[in-house]
């Protein structure tokens, strides 16, 4: 009896491990925009660095940071397959972009904002967001993400790209 408890205990702990993803590594062919991101909800209120890369239509990358390296949020999505851990994220999440936390929905959405962004295309929406860019000589300079269900909002400048 004890040794099939110890089997069954054993069954129940590796089936909640889960293997975590491997995401690509942004390369030449990806969009990278650099600056600083503004973070509101209707509780708080975050400004920090960030550097978002994107290659359309799967992957997207964002790191955010506040001070000297501490972060607020590394959201990696691939596809089907999408992960967000730091203060924002309430720690670690990994999953479908489809199945994220309703805390994590918006900030996985930010995937979809940047695939559909063109250069030259001021207005943005779609499921339940609104955007507004700005660009410069082909370049993104400014980013107003809004949803307007859960009033969040993100709203990056980004640096000129020579």
């Amino acid at each position: 009896m004890k040794t099939f408890l110890a089997a069954l205990l054993a069954l129940g702990l590796l089936a909640g491990c889960q293997t975590p993803q491997t995401f690509p590594a942004p390369d030449a062919r990806w969009t990278t925009h650099q600056g600083q991101l503004r973070y509101s909800s209707r509780d708080q209120s975050l400004i920090g660095e960030t550097i978002v890369a994107a290659l359309p239509p799967r992957d997207f990358q964002m790191n955010y940071t506040a001070g000297p390296g501490f972060p607020l949020l590394a959201l990696r999505v691939a596809g089907e397959s999408a992960r967000a851990q730091g203060v924002l994220a309430r720690g670690r999440w990994q999953g479908t972009p489809a199945d994220a936390p309703a805390k994590l929905k918006n900030i996985v959405a930010l995937a979809e904002v940047f695939h559909r962004l063109a250069p030259g295309t001021p207005d943005l929406q779609a499921g339940g967001w609104t955007a507004q860019a700005s660009w410069k000589q082909g370049s993104l300079t400014a980013l107003d993400v809004r949803f307007p269900a859960s009033g969040e909002r993100f709203q990056f400048v980004f640096a000129p790209r020579p």
